[in-house]
């Protein structure tokens, strides 16, 4: 099995400095430090150009299929959204392909390439948060952590909100109680650094000794006391990888103060 590619664009994760800085980065810019990581979506986007540079050979869309109606292959593996697009993708449907990633990643907009570091401030995912919805709209299609109110819009706001407010932390509590998942919306971002690092160290195949070394130079890592410091690297690489692989989302969803 040959081994993972490292990409070019990828920080060093031996220099701070290349990282961002807590005290100047928002949400945005966390949300995407952890997507462009995220090894599916590198795919995923190598796949994308890949299938543009041909379509861009042939010119149009239907030239993109062969005449048993499957995608002609390209010089890219595609990653878990494009292998999707493809089995969905039959002769004649022209479904765009970046919007089909961008709205699998819950991105708006068109995909953004993992090699820009930079976010546009603007930059935001699709939610259902925050959406009004009015008159005969009764149709709701919703998980297991989300829930919809009904407001009287003839009547006054406030206390309606007051009710409704009251009933929410009931029913969370309920839902927490349950076993559902639950995501503090306070971004702790001073460990992000780490993990970002603890990413990047780990995508050139150091080992949690190494890299605690460097980040935790002053924490213990005897045997006597099960490798401390070692074991420190394996919970922030936990939480980096979820952040990587679906929180971001999370972080895109924050209002923009946090």
């Amino acid at each position: 099995m040959s081994e993972p590619t490292i990409p070019d664009w990828l920080p060093d994760w031996l220099n701070e400095s290349e990282y961002p800085d807590p005290e100047k980065a928002c949400r945005l810019d966390w949300g995407w430090a952890f997507l462009r990581r995220n090894p599916g979506y590198q795919k995923d986007w190598n796949y994308l150009q890949a299938q543009n540079q041909l379509l861009g050979t042939y010119g149009l869309p239907s030239d993109l299929y062969d005449v048993t109606g499957k995608l002609k292959p390209v010089n890219a593996t595609p990653g878990p959204v494009m292998k999707e697009w493809i089995k969905d993708s039959g002769l004649f449907n022209f479904k765009s392909s970046e919007l089909y990633m961008a709205k699998a990643y819950g991105m708006k907009g068109e995909p953004k390439n993992p090699s820009e570091s930079n976010i546009d401030r603007a930059f935001w995912l699709e939610t259902k948060r925050g959406t009004l919805y009015r008159g005969l709209y009764r149709e709701f299609h919703l998980s297991r952590s989300e829930g919809v109110a009904i407001f009287d819009l003839s009547m006054p706001i406030n206390p309606q909100l007051e009710i409704i407010s009251a009933t929410l932390r009931d029913v969370q509590k309920e839902y927490k109680e349950e076993g559902g998942e639950y995501n503090d919306p306070r971004v702790r971002c001073d460990h992000y650094p780490a993990y970002l690092r603890i990413l990047d160290a780990k995508a050139r195949r150091v080992k949690h000794a190494d890299i605690a070394e460097v980040l935790f130079p002053d924490s213990d890592n005897d045997y006597e006391d099960d490798y401390p410091a070692s074991r420190k690297i394996k919970d922030h690489l936990k939480e980096a990888c979820r952040l990587r692989d679906h929180g971001y989302r999370d972080l895109f969803q924050l209002p923009p103060s946090f």
